[in-house]
């Protein structure tokens, strides 16, 4: 149960740090190499690379929530316990 909450938490930091990268984009995907792929992949229109941020934000912050709800003890959402 230890790794599932840390596995949780751990989703819950990096949807975090996706967010905290929003004020400094274009400097976090320079520290780590993409800068060029990613301006090419949106070809030119910057405001894609935001909404891909949140949107792997909000992934990883339900990837978390899954994990929280359905494997911590004392939540039974359906499951079967033996």
């Amino acid at each position: 149960m230890k790794k599932l909450r840390f596995g949780a938490a751990l989703h819950f930091l990096i949807a975090i740090g996706h967010i905290a990268c929003l004020f400094a984009l274009d400097e976090a995907f320079e520290a780590y190499g993409i800068k060029d792929f990613m301006h090419q992949m949106v070809s030119g229109h910057i405001w894609m690379l935001y909404a891909l941020t949140i949107g792997l934000a909000f992934a990883f912050c339900v990837a978390g929530l899954v994990v929280a709800w359905c494997y911590w003890p004392g939540v039974n959402l359906g499951r079967q316990t033996s």
